[in-house]
């Protein structure tokens, strides 16, 4: 069953999907990653959530403020913000489950806000690519507009129309929120932790960067920052993903 509600005085909306073991005592909260990438791991997140409590463990999905069906402006977003409505959505997701094992599922920039995390019923983490260095994907976004730019100037130049010289942003963002983007990492402590953390990776060399036992390499590369067109249905991401909530 799939129950859609809005909580935290419907300031936030998430999306509960309950298990099909009643005597579970575990809940996943899916951590969605910002921006483009929340639209295109929207399906793949909706599958996964379901997956899980197939399963046999809960699932919780859920929008930070200023994003997806959340109330709220992009404009008005913070960090803090942001790892508040984590913190919210633990107590929600337990409350409406009854569960008191918590595993944070965080995806990109979500995996670098679960790893700040530090609520003691949460007793795992399971990230898929995460964002280890905030002040990097702030530098992705940005090249990510420059790749707007240079497309709009070259269909100006193809159609012989006049090309406005003006930023053009995939997301605008506003500066105290960038400003503390580039102050957020993931700590190597926390990666290599086999207890607190496990990793799920498109990309072949990152398990081998990160010297971790507790990191997989799902066998499908992706290139996130670059890659902006199309819905992302990882299969083999998925799986891996699945199998290790519920091992």
């Amino acid at each position: 069953m799939i129950e859609p509600f809005f909580f935290d005085d419907e300031r936030l909306f998430g999306s509960y999907f309950s298990s099909t073991d009643p005597y579970t005592d575990k809940v996943v909260i899916l951590c969605p990653p910002l921006f483009d990438e929340y639209r295109r791991t929207y399906r793949a997140l909706s599958e996964l959530a379901m997956a899980i409590a197939e399963r046999g463990a809960h699932a919780f999905r859920f929008d930070y403020y200023g994003t997806g069906e959340s109330q709220g402006d992009l404009a008005e977003a913070t960090i803090e913000g942001w790892l508040s409505d984590i913190e919210t959505s633990i107590a929600e997701a337990v409350a409406v489950s009854g569960a008191s094992q918590v595993v944070l599922l965080g995806v990109r920039f979500g995996a670098t806000l679960a790893a700040q995390n530090s609520n003691p019923q949460v007793k795992s983490r399971l990230f898929w690519d995460p964002v280890i260095s905030g002040n990097n994907y702030l530098d992705w976004l940005n090249e990510i507009d420059q790749i707007l730019y240079t497309r709009h100037k070259a269909a100006s130049r193809s159609n012989n129309v006049a090309f406005e010289n003006i930023d053009y942003k995939n997301f605008d963002l506003p500066e105290q929120l960038t400003t503390r983007m580039s102050q957020v990492t993931i700590q190597d402590s926390l990666l290599s932790d086999p207890h607190q953390c496990f990793t799920v990776s498109t990309d072949p060399d990152f398990c081998q960067q990160q010297a971790s036992q507790n990191c997989i390499y799902a066998g499908l590369p992706y290139d996130w920052p670059y890659y902006h067109d199309g819905v992302i249905t990882q299969k083999p991401v998925l799986e891996a993903l699945l199998n290790r909530v519920v091992a």
